[in-house]
C-alpha cells in the first residue's frame, strides 16, 4: 500500500485532503507543521510526501531537502498559492517537478497522485527486475573452481566491457548459453535488448528472415513488413547459437552484416544500419569444417576475435562436486526438500562417470535424485538408471569420444522409448540435431522413430 504524508498548516485542507486520500485506499499521515512533518517522517516509511509551499514560519523547500536526508526514494509534491519561478526552480534542482496549485479540486489531485504511483510502481518493476538480472547473470553463478574456469572467468570480464565479437565454443551442455548471458548483462549494453537465435532450429530461407527481416510482399504470405532478430536487437547483443550449422550461402550474408554494419531484409533493396554485438557459439570443430567446406574461413575470423572455449566436465572433474551441490540446493528449495549432500558412493560414481550430457546432464541427474530421494542423503538408487545403462566410465580410455558419444544417444533413447522430442531435451540438443548426429552413427529408422 502506498504510504502519503499531507503537510499544511491550515488545518481544513490538511483533513479534507487525507481523508479523500484515505478513502482512495492510501494510508495517509497527516502534519500541521514543519516539526510534525518531519518525526512523522523519521517514524513512517513515506512514499509520497504532499506539502504546502509556505508552512508557517517554515519552508515547504526546506522540509523536501530535509525529507530527502531521510529516505532518499520519496517523491514530493508541492502545493502552492504563492508560486515563484525561483522556488519552482529550486525545487525542480530537489527533484520536484509535481506542482498543485491552490485553489484546486480533489481530481487535479488525484490526477498528480495517478501519475507519481505510476513511477513509483515502474521504478520498483526496475529495481526488481535488475536484481534479477544481477542475480541470474552475475559471475558467481558460472559455477568453477578448475584452472580451466579461472581463466574462463578473467576472459569474459575483460571482453565485457570489450565491444568485440565473441566466439563461444564448447560440447552441448557446457554453459555456452550462460557464458553469453554473463558478458551482455555484464557490459555496458546490458540495459538494451539480448535477442538469441538458434541457427540449427530453422530452415535456411526462414533463418535468414527470421535475422534480417522482411519486406512486405517480399513472398506469398507476408503481407506485412517485420522486423529481423537483429533490428530487434538494437544497441543491444544478439546471440547466433550453433553457429556451426548454419548454410554457406547464409554464411555469406551474415559476414557481410558483421563488415558493414547494414542489414537488409529480405525482398527489399535499401540496407538498415544496425549497432548490434554479436557473440556466437557452437558445440562443432569450426577449424575442421573450415577443412571440409563446409564453413567460411573468412567469417570464422570475423567471428572469432574473442574465442572462449569451454571445456568438458570430464576435464574439470574438482568441479563436479561444487556443482553438485550447487543444483542440490538449487533442486531442495525448489522442490521443497532438505536433502543434506551425496552418500559416498555418489561422490565415487560422479568421479568415474564420464557426463557425456556436461554439466546439463548433471544437473538433470541432481534433479532426479533430489525427487526421488527418501534418505537425508542422495544414493545410488535415487541415480537415473541413464548413469548405469552402458557403463560409461573413464576407466580404461580405450573408447573415442564418438563412441561414447553415440552410446550415450542410444541410452537416452532407449530409456525415453526412443521418443526424438525428450530424447533431445535430456541430450541438451534440438532435433534437427540430433537426428544429424543419428545419420552420422548410423543409427537405424527403427531406431528413429
Amino acid at each position: 500500500m502506498i504510504r502519503i504524508l499531507v503537510v499544511d498548516d491550515e488545518e481544513l485542507i490538511c483533513n479534507s485532503l487525507s481523508l479523500h486520500l484515505d478513502e482512495s485506499g492510501f494510508k495517509v499521515y497527516k502534519a500541521y507543521c514543519y516539526d510534525e512533518a518531519i518525526e512523522s517522517l523519521k517514524e513512517n516509511t513515506i512514499d509520497i510526501m504532499i506539502t504546502d509551499l509556505r508552512l508557517g514560519s517554515s519552508d515547504g523547500i526546506e522540509l523536501v531537502r530535509e525529507a530527502l536526508k531521510i529516505n532518499q526514494n520519496i517523491v514530493s509534491i508541492i502545493m502552492t498559492g504563492y508560486g515563484t519561478f525561483e522556488k519552482a526552480f529550486e525545487a525542480g534542482k530537489l527533484g520536484v517537478f509535481y506542482f498543485i496549485t491552490k485553489p484546486f479540486s480533489m481530481e487535479q489531485v488525484d490526477t498528480v497522485i495517478k501519475k507519481v504511483v505510476n513511477e513509483i510502481n515502474m521504478k520498483e518493476e526496475n529495481t526488481e527486475l535488475k536484481k534479477i538480472i544481477n542475480e541470474r547473470f552475475e559471475f558467481s553463478n558460472i559455477i568453477g573452481k578448475s584452472a580451466q574456469m579461472k581463466k574462463i572467468f578473467e576472459t569474459i570480464e575483460k571482453v565485457c566491457i570489450l565491444d568485440v565479437t565473441v566466439l563461444i565454443t564448447g560440447e552441448s551442455g557446457t554453459g555456452k548459453e550462460i557464458v553469453a548471458n554473463a558478458i551482455h548483462f555484464n557490459s555496458k549494453r546490458k540495459d538494451f535488448p539480448f535477442v538469441k537465435v538458434n541457427c540449427s532450429a530453422l530452415p535456411d530461407a526462414l533463418l535468414e528472415s527470421e535475422l534480417f527481416g522482411v519486406e512486405k510482399g517480399a513472398f506469398t504470405g507476408a503481407d506485412k513488413s517485420r522486423k529481423g532478430r537483429f533490428e530487434m536487437a538494437e544497441s543491444g547483443s544478439i546471440l547466433l547459437d550453433e553457429i556451426g550449422d548454419m548454410e554457406l550461402n547464409l554464411q555469406a550474408k551474415l559476414l557481410r552484416v558483421l563488415q558493414n554494419k547494414t542489414i537488409e531484409p529480405l525482398g527489399s533493396t535499401k540496407s538498415i544500419n544496425i549497432n548490434t554485438r554479436v557473440i556466437a557459439s557452437t558445440n562443432q570443430d569450426l577449424v575442421e569444417q573450415i577443412k571440409q567446406g563446409k564453413f567460411r574461413e573468412d567469417l570464422y575470423f570475423r567471428l572469432n576475435v574473442v574465442n572462449i572455449k569451454l571445456p568438458p566436465l570430464r576435464e574439470k572433474k574438482e568441479d563436479i562436486m561444487l556443482l553438485a551441490e550447487h543444483f542440490l540446493e538449487k533442486y531442495n528449495s525448489e522442490f521443497g526438500k532438505s536433502v543434506k549432500g551425496f552418500k559416498k558412493e555418489v561422490i565415487d560414481k560422479f568421479a568415474n562417470y564420464n557426463w557425456p550430457g556436461n554439466v546439463r546432464e548433471l544437473e538433470n541427474v541432481v534433479q532426479h535424485a533430489v525427487i526421488f530421494a527418501e534418505e537425508d542423503k542422495l544414493s545410488l538408487k535415487d541415480l537415473p538408471d541413464s548413469m548405469f545403462s552402458g557403463n560409461i566410465a573413464i576407466i580404461s580410455g580405450t573408447r573415442s569420444l564418438e563412441e561414447i558419444e553415440k552410446q550415450h544417444i542410444l541410452n537416452i533413447l532407449s530409456e525415453y522409448g526412443h521418443n526424438i522430442s525428450q530424447a533431445a531435451k535430456i541430450l541438451g540438443i534440438d532435433r534437427k540435431t540430433l537426428y544429424n548426429k543419428m545419420k552420422k552413427y548410423g543409427l537405424s529408422e527403427r531406431q528413429r522413430q
